[in-house]
């Protein structure tokens, strides 16, 4: 009997040192957003109880089978929740400070992550800002206060109010007479009172110093142990300045090695101000961006940039309002460059007066200043810091009347909201006014209806005329195609390495799966939601 008994624990003991170091070293990855589709980009990281983040974006409006407003609803339900408790998680790495990639990053520490978040060295001044704005926009209920007597008429003919919701200083000077509280969404709140809510900066700064605190940035290349047999890298992404795709290096016991790349956002070598990546190293399995798909770009598509500078200067000699809806990371920065470069070889007047009256914009451009003048950061092609100067000025306020000629670009960059939706009757029906539109356009927004040329455009229960010239231009994308992406993986062992497609609708992903099984990898498939992928 008492043979037994020893055998038992004996058994018992092996069974738990073997269930231990199963636990230890088993590694699994579950994509929770961006698969089969575009935005919401947020990847669990799992290794026995260790749980990490890969990105932690929201959801933009996405699909065709709704109407913009159905889709616009959803993408904001689904960014207001996780499928775990963000207590759970250690640790989350940021791959770059677009807000599909990070804007949940404040509802995670509200709902009570106090992990720490990673970045790249290049990616944390843009994070703040991007941050700040993910912040002040948040669509999660609050309890808002502001004060009656504050209510002003806006741009657009609309009343707004600074609202407060994080126990700021000016909140705690509203008179109790004139106060008024609110406890639910910005925008219930907006429909309640019959006026726009400007959330309070101060506000904002309160818990953005909170996040601060969190975040930990680390340059391109450099190793961060945070657990045992576990390192993990960013390595440069080309997509946005401070961008990058991340490794997760595993070494077991066995001394058998493991290596996890996550593109991230993936660039190409379009932009005259940033270079695109290099290949990845050689890896176990990757999860890739597919936005383009399987598409290959036009070998002419540079071209599209003296197209540019010369439409624009054609059409500021005409005396027109040259209108180009932007989104203030980036995208604003690259067509205040081009613009720039129009004038410096006299290809465009420089007396013309151009305006960005974002304030998000004006921050973001003014880090890019700050760049191009001490190299901080190594953001740019090496050319870059060389130039006196890289943007033209600029005039932050807007006026009533808006002259004719100018340049106006305005977020957001498909016309649904910020100054563009504000702009929509003024500049459309106007027949000595042209739009230049730099980015995608979801078919349903503003920018999308006229991109498809139509005569009218319907959105916000407005019928709008289409007067304006339209002219759209694919140059100024961030993103890798299918050519870029195949060289990206110019690495890899074709008939071994495990390939996982994500950010992308359907049709792109299924594309982009057929050209890579094309060029000859073996094991391709589309990472589907919420599925557990063990390794």
């Amino acid at each position: 009997m008492r043979n037994r008994d020893i055998i038992i624990g004996i058994f018992a003991i092996i069974s738990f040192v073997l269930y231990s170091c199963s636990e230890h070293k088993s590694f699994s990855v579950t994509v929770h957003g961006g698969s089969e589709q575009l935005s919401g980009s947020m990847t669990l990281i799992e290794r026995g109880s260790q749980k990490i983040l890969i990105d932690c974006g929201s959801y933009y409006p996405e699909g065709n089978d709704l109407s913009f407003e159905s889709r616009k609803t959803e993408a904001i339900k689904l960014s207001l929740s996780f499928p775990f408790d963000p207590s759970d998680i250690d640790a989350v790495f940021l791959t770059h400070a677009h807000l599909d990639h990070t804007g949940r990053v404040p509802l995670l520490v509200k709902q009570g992550f106090r992990g720490k978040i990673y970045c790249s060295s290049g990616t944390l001044p843009i994070l703040r800002e991007m941050i700040f704005m993910a912040i002040r926009y948040g669509q999660e209920d609050r309890e808002w206060c502001f004060s009656s007597k504050s209510i002003r008429p806006g741009f657009d003919g609309k009343n707004f109010v600074t609202a407060h919701w994080a126990d700021c200083e000016f909140e705690h000077k509203i008179k109790s007479s004139n106060r008024k509280v609110f406890n639910g969404s910005r925008e219930e709140g907006e429909k309640m009172f019959g006026c726009s809510f400007n959330p309070c900066k101060a506000c904002a700064t309160i818990k953005l110093n909170t996040i601060l605190k969190l975040i930990e940035s680390v340059d391109y290349n450099m190793k961060i142990k945070l657990y045992d047999g576990m390192a993990i890298e960013f390595f440069e992404a080309g997509h946005i300045p401070g961008a990058a795709s991340i490794a997760i290096s595993l070494t077991e016991t066995n001394d058998k090695n493991a290596k996890y790349i996550f593109s991230g956002d993936l660039g190409n070598d379009l932009s005259h101000i940033q270079s695109g990546p290099n290949p990845a190293p050689e890896a176990t399995a990757l999860w890739i961006e597919s936005t383009y798909g399987g598409i290959v770009r036009d070998s002419n598509l540079i071209d599209q940039i003296i197209e540019f500078q010369h439409e624009i200067a054609s059409a500021v000699s005409n005396g027109d309002v040259v209108w180009i809806p932007s989104y203030a990371l980036d995208r604003t920065q690259k067509v205040l460059f081009e613009i720039n470069e129009a004038i410096q070889k006299g290809i465009l007047s420089s007396n013309v007066p151009i305006f960005c009256p974002s304030p998000t914009a004006d921050r973001l451009t003014k880090l890019y200043n700050n760049e191009q003048k001490d190299n901080k950061n190594h953001w740019f092609r090496p050319d870059i810091y060389r130039n006196v100067k890289i943007f033209p000025p600029y005039q932050i306020e807007l006026p009533d009347n808006i002259p004719h000629p100018s340049i106006l670009i305005t977020t957001g960059g498909m016309m649904d909201m910020g100054y563009s939706l504000s702009l929509l009757d003024k500049i459309i029906p106007d027949e000595n006014a042209q739009i230049f539109l730099v980015g995608y356009q979801d078919p349903f927004s503003p920018g999308g209806q006229l991109k498809e040329k139509k005569g009218e455009i319907e959105f916000d229960g407005r019928s709008i005329p289409v007067r304006a010239k339209i002219h759209n231009y694919n140059v100024f994308s961030a993103h890798a195609d299918a050519n870029d992406i195949e060289n990206w993986l110019k690495n890899q062992e074709k008939n071994s390495v495990k390939i996982f497609l994500i950010h992308g609708d359907r049709a792109r992903l299924d594309s982009q799966k057929n050209y890579l099984k094309k060029v000859g990898f073996m094991n391709v498939e589309i990472a589907k939601k919420g599925l557990n992928y063990k390794f």
